[in-house]
């Protein structure tokens, strides 16, 4: 029920799932958009428990969330699709490092992080397709350290939405954090044959 709701939701917000300049141009330049806003509705202190905190850490599809002043002190590179969001972000905080970032081809070394979060990303990229939902889950294991995490803010609970397909990860574990419109899974990257932590 709680993935249904969030499929109308997005459709009805922008359509196509299209999460590029065009999206970003309509919500922050045209629109009446507070300057941060949270998807789900869920902060920093809700998720941090789930991230190791001693980096370094992703944050994948960004937007306008108060997470990167709430990281402040870590080390996190935050990502966006659109510069417009990161822009923003860089005006306010100039400190806070951001990239543009597509989380389905990312730039990014294998094995740079040891925890990619994200709040929506891959709930937003599945409004476009499964394909699309894949090809980011990919890019996210590949850009993990073995025994690394994803920590994911989703509406979709249990092996559905962009998580269809778990294989690749050693364990996923869902978190209901009291949120009637999302929880938390926490997926972990399987280690190398004769690899340890």
């Amino acid at each position: 029920m709680r993935a249904v709701l969030v499929v109308w939701l997005f459709a009805a917000t922008i359509g196509d799932a299209d999460w590029s300049d065009t999206y970003w141009r309509s919500v922050l330049l045209e629109g009446d958009t507070p300057p941060e806003v949270e998807w789900y509705d869920v902060e920093w202190p809700t998720v941090a428990p789930f991230v190791p905190l001693d980096g370094p850490l992703l944050h994948v599809g960004v937007g306008t969330s108060t997470w990167p002043r709430a990281t402040s002190n870590l080390d996190m590179i935050h990502t966006d699709l659109s510069d417009l969001p990161l822009s923003r972000l860089r005006a306010a905080q100039p400190s806070v490092r951001t990239q543009v970032e597509d989380v389905t081809k990312m730039s990014f070394p294998s094995g740079q992080f040891k925890a990619v979060v994200e709040k929506g990303t891959l709930d937003g990229v599945f409004m476009g397709g499964l394909r699309g939902a894949e090809a980011a889950l990919a890019e996210i294991h590949r850009v993990l350290r073995p025994g690394g995490v994803l920590v994911s803010v989703t509406a979709y609970e249990g092996q559905t939405g962009p998580f269809i397909s778990l294989d690749a990860w050693a364990r996923c574990v869902w978190h209901d954090i009291g949120n009637a419109r999302a929880g938390v899974r926490v997926c972990t990257k399987r280690l190398s044959p004769g690899e340890e932590l």
